[in-house]
């Protein structure tokens, strides 16, 4: 994910600011500082499901039935 993927928009009538991710609404802060703080945690937390399974070991040993 790109910083250009995250977008924090002002909400004039209610005062909060509006986290976007890809376009999508993610959550609402309060202050702005709130908001950049979540838009880094956003962009930490990004992460392939489908390349993290990829990396995980094969399980080894029998398969059991229940």
């Amino acid at each position: 994910m790109l910083p250009a993927d995250v977008e924090i928009r002002r909400v004039p009538g209610e005062n909060i600011y509006d986290l976007y991710v890809n376009g999508h609404f993610k959550d609402f802060y309060k202050t702005f500082g709130e908001a950049a703080l979540g838009a880094e945690k956003a962009l930490e937390g990004c992460t392939d499901i489908v390349q993290q399974w990829k990396e995980m070991p094969p399980k080894k040993g029998k398969v059991r039935r229940r």
